[in-house]
């Protein structure tokens, strides 16, 4: 195989609707992984100290676009808690992430020209997952509110109704 890193599925719940053993390709492994030395030094991939954050997106770009393979076991899983507060709180942005967050402007002013455009083109990639993310809240959030309309309005039926239903059955004196 030409596979230079791997990782493990997380699983927030969704673990059982996956499809496949071995994803192909996967950039966001997350934090359980296992590096292929060998193969990410016959590659030429190395970790890039002036980011700040998503070094492990970055190496997997770098591994696709080198002609390696990244693979996540999808059989196998890790269980996070997700907490909205502690952990990476003073990393978390929410007007979302941008190219400071990523790498210091003093640093990114020293970077070649390839180095640069990697930077960017990883920016792109967060503020898109980004997105996605943020309209995946949106939806459950929407779906949240619909069912406590629904509830709300089959409790007031209940309210309604029952004592009536009472009442033709004899029930209520």
């Amino acid at each position: 195989l030409n596979v230079a890193m791997s990782g493990f599925l997380r699983d927030d719940g969704t673990a059982v609707c996956s499809k496949v053993a071995w994803k192909r390709g996967a950039l966001s492994l997350y934090k359980a992984v296992l590096l292929n030395l060998s193969k990410l030094k016959a590659l030429g991939i190395e970790y890039a100290p002036h980011l700040k954050q998503f070094e492990d997106i970055d190496i997997c770009m770098k591994i696709t676009e080198a002609g390696g393979e990244t693979v996540k076991c999808q059989t196998y899983c890790y269980r996070a808690d997700m907490h909205r507060q502690g952990g990476c709180d003073g990393q978390r942005h929410s007007e979302g992430t941008s190219l400071t967050h990523l790498c210091d402007t003093q640093r990114a002013a020293n970077l070649s020209d390839a180095d640069n455009l990697r930077l960017r083109k990883l920016l792109t990639w967060v503020q898109g997952h980004e997105a996605k993310s943020l309209a995946r809240i949106a939806e459950i959030e929407r779906l949240r509110a619909a069912q406590a309309e629904v509830m709300s309005r089959l409790r007031a039926r209940e309210r309604l109704y029952i004592p009536e239903l009472l009442m033709v059955l004899g029930l209520i004196l």
